[in-house]
């Protein structure tokens, strides 16, 4: 359990820092029977909120710094 309880620390402490796009509170979650216990979550925010995908048009087209790239993540989304 000490795992979990540092999960949910940090977890709580990035969300207060405002790391992820939309908050999860309220998201309907169901544990699927079974042996593996797989959970599912219906989360509308997931599809209205998400970030905008690449526009990919080639395997091979040159690289733009404008867009997504790693250098632009925020300090509190990589170390909380």
């Amino acid at each position: 359990m000490q795992l979990e309880s540092l999960l949910s620390e940090r977890w709580e402490l990035a969300k207060s820092k405002g790391a992820f796009r939309y908050d999860l509170s309220g998201v309907t979650t169901r544990t699927v029977p079974g042996d593996h216990k797989f959970i599912i979550q219906c989360n509308p925010k997931r599809h209205s909120q998400r970030r905008a995908p690449a526009n990919i048009s080639s395997l091979v087209q040159p690289f733009d710094s404008s867009l997504f790239n790693f250098n632009k993540i925020k300090p509190e989304e990589v170390s909380v």
